[in-house]
C-alpha cells in the first residue's frame, strides 16, 4: 500500500508535464494520452526500485521508446498521408501548425491517470509472473543439463582467442566488427528463458526477496554474496543460499546540488568480500558489520577505505557512459558495462535498437571482446545496460538483465556463444554483488 500512495503522488504531480512531452513529440492528444499511459504503468511496475532513482527520466524514455516503435510500424502509411496534403505553402502550413501545436500543449489538462496505471501494472506482473514460470519449467524440461549456444547455423571452427590470461574456455568467431573488434550478440529476452540453468552456482536458483525470512539481528551470518535494496530494507543472501532481511532506519542521503533525489542503494553497498554493507546518508555513510549484525557511522571515507576502481576500456570517445561497477576476474581481465554504442552492429536492424548497450572485457587496451545486448523495439528491457555482476571464474562473466518482471542474472563464457542461466531474482530491488568467485 505505501508503494501505491508514493506511485499515485508522484504520477500526479508529473503527469501532465508527461503529457506535454508526448504531445509535442507526436502532435496528437489521442495518442499522447496512451504514450503516458504506458509510461505510468512502467513506472508503477518497477517502482520499488524508480522511488529512490529517477522515474520522470525513465517515464519520458518509456515515452520516447514508445513512440519510435509506433512511428516504425505506421511510417509508411504517415508519409503516404503526408504526401497527400502537401502543396507550395507547406512551410506556412508547418509554421502554424506549430504554433498551434504550443498553444494546445500550454492549455493541456489531464484527468488523474495514476489509478487506472497501477491497477494495469498489478494485472500485468500477474500476467508475466505465471508466463514467466511457464516457460521455465518448460526450458528445463527441453534443456535439462544441456547448454544453448547462440549463434547462427554457419559451422564455426573453434580457435584459442590470443588474450592475457590464455582462457580455459575454447572460444568462437564473433558474430560481427566494430572497429576492428570482435561482436558477439547476448540472447534477447525470449531467449534467455530458453537457457540452461548453471551448475554449482554461488547463488540459488530463485531469490524470493518478498518471502518470510530472520532478521540480520537475530541470525547473523558472516558473509553474504548479494545484496538487494528498496524501500526501508535491504535483503542479503548469504553462500548458503538463505536470506536475511535488514530494516535501514537510517536518514537517506541528501538531494544532489541540482535538487534531483541521490539513491539510497547501489551496486557498491556491499563490500567485494560481502562483509560489510555500506549506505550513504545525511552526512557521511552508515556501515553495517554482518557478523555482528552492528551499524557504525563513518564521516569521510579514508582512501585506503576506498575500492579502487579498474582501469575500463572505452571503445568509443563519446555518447557513451558506463553502467555499473567494472569487475576484475583477478587475473588482468576487467568486464565494465556501456550505455548506447553507436555502429556497434545487431543481429537484425529490423527487430533490434541500432547502437546496443553492451559489455567489454578486456585486458587494459589488449584484445578487447564486446558483447552488445539485443534489444527489440517491443521490448521491455531496462533502460540502461546490464550492469556486470561479477564473475564465476576467470573465463566467464555475470551479468544482470532486467526486465518487465523479471531479473536475471546471466553468466557469459567470454568469447563464445555460451550462456547459461544463474538466477531469477525478485524485480524491482537494487542489486550489489560481493566476489561470486
Amino acid at each position: 500500500m505505501p508503494d501505491e500512495v508514493g506511485f499515485r503522488r508522484w504520477a500526479a504531480e508529473r503527469q501532465l508535464a508527461l503529457l506535454r512531452t508526448a504531445v509535442l513529440l507526436t502532435g496528437d492528444r489521442g495518442r499522447a494520452e496512451d504514450l503516458v499511459q504506458e509510461a505510468l504503468t512502467q513506472v508503477a511496475l518497477r517502482w520499488r526500485r524508480l522511488a529512490d532513482g529517477h522515474p520522470d527520466a525513465y517515464a519520458r524514455q518509456v515515452i520516447v521508446r514508445r513512440n519510435i516503435s509506433w512511428w516504425r510500424k505506421h511510417r509508411r502509411e504517415v508519409v503516404v498521408e503526408l504526401y497527400d496534403h502537401l502543396d507550395a505553402s507547406v512551410g506556412a502550413v508547418a509554421s502554424a501548425d506549430r504554433r498551434m501545436l504550443l498553444d494546445q500543449v500550454a492549455d493541456l489538462t489531464t484527468t488523474d491517470l495514476a489509478a487506472g496505471a497501477w491497477t494495469r501494472a498489478v494485472r500485468r506482473r500477474r500476467r508475466r509472473t505465471a508466463a514467466v514460470v511457464g516457460g521455465t519449467a518448460l526450458a528445463v524440461v527441453l534443456v535439462a543439463g544441456g547448454v544453448v549456444a547462440i549463434t547462427d547455423d554457419r559451422s564455426r571452427d573453434p580457435q584459442p582467442a590470443p588474450q592475457l590470461p590464455t582462457p580455459s574456455v575454447t572460444t568462437s568467431p564473433g558474430d560481427a566488427e566494430y572497429q576492428d573488434l570482435p561482436v558477439w550478440w547476448s540472447p534477447d529476452l525470449d531467449q534467455e528463458l530458453d537457457l540452461p540453468w548453471l551448475r554449482d552456482s554461488p547463488l540459488p536458483r530463485e531469490i524470493d526477496l518478498t518471502s518470510e525470512m530472520a532478521d540480520l539481528a537475530d541470525d547473523p551470518i558472516d558473509r553474504a554474496v548479494a545484496a538487494f535494496g528498496s524501500g526501508r530494507e535491504v535483503v542479503l543472501v548469504a553462500p548458503n543460499g538463505s536470506v536475511r532481511r535488514v530494516p535501514v532506519e537510517q536518514p537517506g542521503p541528501p538531494d544532489d546540488p541540482d535538487g534531483n533525489p541521490v539513491a539510497r542503494y547501489g551496486p557498491s553497498m556491499l563490500s567485494p568480500d560481502g562483509r560489510q554493507l555500506t549506505l550513504p546518508q545525511r552526512e557521511g555513510s552508515a556501515v553495517l558489520h554482518l557478523a555482528t549484525a552492528t551499524w557504525r557511522d563513518v564521516e569521510t571515507v579514508g582512501e585506503d577505505d576506498q575500492p579502487v576502481a579498474p582501469r575500463v576500456f572505452q571503445i568509443q570517445e563519446s555518447m557513451q557512459n558506463p553502467y555499473g561497477p567494472a569487475r576484475s576476474n583477478g587475473r588482468g581481465l576487467i568486464a565494465q558495462s556501456w550505455g548506447m554504442g553507436p555502429g556497434i552492429p545487431v543481429r537484425d536492424p529490423s527487430a533490434y535498437f541500432s547502437g546496443p548497450a553492451h559489455l567489454v572485457v578486456t585486458a587494459g587496451r589488449e584484445d578487447p571482446r564486446v558483447l552488445a545486448f539485443m534489444t527489440g523495439f517491443d521490448d521491455e528491457r531496462w533502460m540502461d545496460a546490464p550492469p556486470v555482476a561479477g564473475w564465476l571464474d576467470v573465463d566467464t562473466v555475470v551479468y544482470e538483465s532486467v526486465a518487465l518482471d523479471r531479473d536475471l542474472l546471466i553468466a557469459w563464457d567470454v568469447g563464445t556463444h555460451t550462456f547459461r542461466r544463474v538466477a531469477s531474482v525478485t524485480p524491482g530491488w537494487q542489486s550489489s554483488f560481493a566476489r561470486l568467485s
